[in-house]
């Protein structure tokens, strides 16, 4: 088959990732094993960039403001089976893949999209496909349609220690304010007997400055269903002895090997 992919925040150089777009980049990776897959996904530059990886994996970069041509005319130009698409892009992909009569998969990552994904939308997804048993059921409710469940997709040698270690930290990814951050530490303030250490993410959503872009926002907002773009919130997590806050995650691997 001829699968394309998009995600305008996946397979970006040196930015931390989240979950959502770190499950779909290793879903690419795993389909292009038997079939064909092209990756749209976003880069400020203005120039299109093409990554062939190998015959039957291609990454392409284009920025926020190329992407409704540029997915118009990739879908009227070439044959696709599939088109599987989530967050940021999403409504491009929806629209376009309607107009063009192409089959679109809609991973839906959490519960609360405002989009309409019901079958009286004429934009709507060919195929929904939830996270979980508990988004599956939701969208069952709500939209009135039959969704499929694939549990986040996780390359596992990413993750496996290579030894057996006793834990010493409990930790926290990206911790935002929408994310819990605040909870988390509120927890690390209260139990000052043991060691915290949280990892700043979602670097793929912030400028040169490290500020959040909030043209990025916008754009996640948007794919939500939702107007106007809105900061994630940085909790305070100044002057909480017990824990230690690194940028990255190679920061992180640097920083237990010390």
């Amino acid at each position: 088959m001829d699968i394309l992919i998009t995600n305008g925040t996946i397979f970006q150089k040196n930015s931390f990732s989240g979950g959502a777009e770190l499950s779909i980049e290793y879903l690419a990776k795993y389909l292009s094993k038997d079939h064909k897959v092209k990756v749209l996904t976003g880069h400020k530059s203005k120039e299109i960039k093409t990554l062939k990886i190998n015959n039957k994996f291609t990454i392409v970069y284009v920025n926020d403001e190329q992407i409704l041509e540029f997915l118009d005319q990739e879908l009227s130009s070439k044959h696709y089976d599939y088109v599987f698409t989530q967050l940021i892009w999403s409504e491009f992909t929806m629209k376009m893949c309607s107009k063009h009569k192409i089959p679109c998969v809609y991973f839906v990552r959490s519960f609360g999209v405002k989009i309409d994904l019901s079958n009286k939308n004429p934009e709507a997804p060919s195929i929904l496909v939830g996270n979980t048993f508990y988004v599956q059921k939701k969208l069952k409710q709500i939209y009135k349609r039959k969704p499929l469940m694939l549990y986040p997709c996780i390359d596992f040698d990413r993750v496996k220690t290579k030894s057996r270690v006793d834990p010493k930290f409990i930790g926290m990814f990206n911790p935002v304010k929408v994310k819990g951050g605040e909870i988390f530490g509120k927890i690390a303030r209260s139990n000052s007997n043991k060691k915290f250490i949280a990892v700043r993410g979602w670097t793929n959503l912030k400028d040169y400055n490290n500020n959040w872009d909030m043209n990025k926002m916008m754009q996640m907002t948007r794919a939500h269903g939702e107007k106007g773009a809105y900061s994630p919130g940085e909790p305070n997590l100044s002057g909480i002895r017990n824990l230690k806050i690194v940028n990255s995650t190679p920061a992180l691997a640097k920083y237990l090997r010390s």
